[in-house]
């Protein structure tokens, strides 16, 4: 509780005293006006600095969160079509891929243990995915929208209600997902423990537009593939703030 809250909080405490230890009968009429003022303007005060305090600790919880969740923002009822089948787009790309296998198999198995899977829950398309580094180290995962970051492994990260973004400790954009209300646009560089790794986004080449797919072999150990920020950096300064390249 801030010194101001505490101030409000002994003027009520000594209002209330005074009227117990004398009748309020007793007191003028300017001096009832006065107190009752005073009592109205306390309280006003300390309902504004508890709401101050409290977004205050709200923005900083945020500021600190390594999990969450996003959610598709609200859409007018004019512009929402009713989609049976999850659907997957590989960035903003136009590239979308509608999944009709069995609900919980992944919608793509990209090595023995990882895959990235989504499901339609109550009206909304969810996401699954695990992201490791070269070395197989976990960096962050997806389960059905809910999302966790390993600081010891990402160099930053920064999120809204409905998109999140992570860098790796190399300061590359590894994971870039934003859920809207008839898809998932999403974007990775991927890992397995051993090494192998896959990528899909956006493409690079303004000649040959729409989404691709870019995977390590022996003679080409490391993903190359740069996926642009959405966000400004870093998010300590501007947390939720999207770019506006």
């Amino acid at each position: 509780m801030t010194t101001l809250n505490y101030l409000s909080t002994l003027v009520l405490a000594g209002i209330a005293l005074i009227a117990i230890a004398k009748d309020w009968k007793d007191f003028g009429q300017v001096t009832r006006w006065f107190l009752l003022t005073l009592t109205i303007a306390s309280a006003i005060l300390s309902l504004a600095l508890t709401h101050a305090t409290q977004k205050a600790a709200d923005a900083e919880s945020r500021q600190r969160a390594q999990a969450g969740v996003i959610a598709p923002a609200p859409a007018a009822a004019s512009t929402t079509t009713e989609f049976k089948f999850p659907r997957l787009e590989i960035g903003t790309s136009g590239s979308i891929l509608e999944y009709r296998g069995p609900v919980e198999k992944p919608i793509f198995r990209i090595f023995e243990e990882d895959h990235i899977a989504i499901v339609r829950e109550s009206g909304e398309v969810k996401v699954s995915a695990l992201i490791r580094d070269r070395n197989g180290r976990i960096v962050a995962e997806l389960i059905k929208n809910e999302w966790r970051v390993n600081p010891s492994r990402a160099w930053d990260r920064n999120y809204n209600g409905d998109s999140l973004e992570v860098k790796d400790d190399q300061g590359d954009i590894v994971l870039q997902v934003q859920a809207l209300p008839d898809r998932v646009q999403f974007q990775a560089k991927l890992y397995d423990a051993q090494g192998n790794g896959v990528a899909f986004g956006n493409s690079p080449d303004p000649a040959h537009p729409g989404g691709i797919m870019e995977r390590t072999t022996p003679d080409h150990q490391v993903l190359t593939l740069v996926i642009p920020p959405r966000f400004k950096y870093p998010s300590e300064l501007h947390l939720g703030q999207l770019s506006q390249k």
